[in-house]
């Protein structure tokens, strides 16, 4: 509990330091609407912390004074109920709570989190309002403030059944500035690789300022981990600083370029438990994008002037015994092994330990399957590629070539590998491997190359039926 303690403090006390900033511009006076979108991709017991994130942001700006009218909510809505949760019907973002699912809206809960409605929601689809479901409706004098929150890949973040591609993303953004749905932008991406949504597509005219949590090939971090839930994290590194910073000063005096120092100032991540110390630390590289002069504005006129403190029903545990709290980080990718390391420590009978002996052998076994599956279908795709080195197309780390032919062979292989050889939500680690297709297609010369992959690919997971055996953790 003590470790608790320090560590929440030290990001209160650090967040402070960051409170006011003398370089606020007050050229434009805000008169419209605020606009809030809050989205928790994911699903399932182990994503716990997308949605305690997302509810915590909810009540965050709720007490921020934004109306319940003009905040959208997605969230797969699982956890409450969920057979695992110690406390039934609460949900907590921090280790000694408080409740943070206090009145969250169901606007868009279960399979209606998807790709599809939540670019609707952006663009405020006629069609799906009329079918009762709230969309955005804000106007040329609003802002609009929009955060997403889930698993990651270059070039993509996940829902819970599909992927979103970034020209998705932006196609849909350009649409909404086309259409005068508001003033200025503000959007704040949390996922793995989460700069890759962003950069080199997003333009600096569109009146949009995007921060991402991490740089575009670089993972991002699961924060507090507590052994009465599962050990399952309750929150991530970027969000909860987010909270933190947001709820411990004035946002009238806090521009958003000095909120983002403060996120680049906390980078680094000291956890001794991972191996990351004050000399060798984790990295969490937040980027921004887009029309930076937004920067310069208070986040008040995004975030909402405050109305009310916070205060959140407390949460209660039939064991108030709080030494068993765990404060630890973990990247996303590495979740599912390192609560099965987690529960073959905290096992208390041979039988529960070598239960979780065989689970965290499978799930590295499954890694290497996978790792080994790539390298496989690379060997048959070679020849049609400028590289002649296996090894370079599997462990190169560049970034998709920035022309539509190598944007749409990227997208069209991931689509196929997602529909036809592996769900991408079964394992977060493939989505690391998701680069190979990235530096497959930067290698192609042609459009008609790009076609023959992809049927390779489809006939290749045909063959390879163990794709379908790798999954996480659940």
């Amino acid at each position: 509990m003590k470790l608790s303690i320090l560590l929440v403090g030290s990001i209160i006390l650090a967040s402070s330091l960051y409170a006011s900033s003398s370089n606020i511009s007050n050229s434009n006076e805000f008169n419209g609407k605020n606009w809030v979108i809050l989205c928790s991709g994911s699903k399932t017991w182990y994503n716990y912390a997308h949605g305690s994130n997302i509810y915590h942001m909810y009540q965050l700006f709720r007490a921020r004074g934004i109306p319940d009218e003009q905040i959208i909510v997605l969230h797969y809505d699982d956890l409450a109920t969920h057979p695992r949760n110690p406390t039934p019907g609460q949900v907590i973002n921090t280790p000694t709570g408080p409740n943070v699912y206090v009145d969250v809206p169901k606007h868009y809960t279960g399979n209606d989190v998807n790709p599809e409605n939540f670019l609707k929601v952006l663009k405020g689809d006629k069609e799906l309002e009329s079918r009762g479901k709230r969309v955005l409706k804000s106007g040329p004098n609003d802002h609009v403030f929009v955060v997403f929150n889930d698993h990651g890949g270059p070039g993509l973040v996940m829902f819970p059944n599909d992927p979103l591609h970034n020209t998705e993303l932006i196609g849909a953004l350009k649409y909404m500035h086309q259409n005068n749905m508001y003033s200025k932008l503000v959007f704040y991406l949390d996922a793995c690789e989460s700069g890759s949504m962003f950069a080199k597509l997003l333009p600096d005219n569109l009146n949009i300022y995007a921060v991402s949590s991490s740089a575009p090939d670089q993972d991002s971090y699961f924060w507090y981990m507590e052994k009465k839930f599962d050990s399952v994290p309750l929150s991530a590194w970027f969000i909860i600083n987010f909270i933190n910073h947001t709820t411990n000063n004035d946002m009238s005096t806090v521009t958003l370029d000095r909120q983002y120092q403060y996120f680049v100032d906390t980078s680094d991540i000291v956890d001794p438990t991972q191996g990351m110390t004050k000399e060798h630390p984790g990295h969490q590289d937040s980027k921004r994008y887009g029309d930076l002069s937004i920067g310069k504005l208070t986040a008040d006129q995004f975030f909402g002037k405050l109305k009310h403190n916070i205060s959140y029903q407390p949460i209660e545990f039939n064991n108030n015994n709080n030494n068993n709290n765990v404060i630890e980080h973990a990247k996303h990718i590495d979740l599912p092994i390192y609560l099965a390391e987690q529960r073959l420590i905290d096992a208390n009978t041979n039988s529960d330990k070598l239960r979780y002996v065989a689970k965290l052998e499978s799930l590295l076994n499954g890694r290497q399957l996978i790792d080994n599956s790539f390298v496989n279908y690379v060997k048959q795709v070679i020849h049609l590629l400028s590289s002649t080195s296996v090894e370079s197309i599997v462990n190169n780390k560049l970034e998709i070539k920035n022309n539509d032919q190598n944007r749409h062979c990227y997208r069209q292989l991931v689509n196929t590998f997602h529909r036809k050889c592996f769900n991408l939500n079964q394992n977060p680690y493939v989505l690391k491997k998701l680069q190979i297709f990235v530096n497959i297609c930067n290698s192609i010369s042609n459009s008609i190359d790009s076609e023959i992959i992809d049927k390779q690919l489809q006939n290749y997971c045909l063959e390879d039926q163990e794709f379908t055996t790798v999954t996480d953790i659940e």
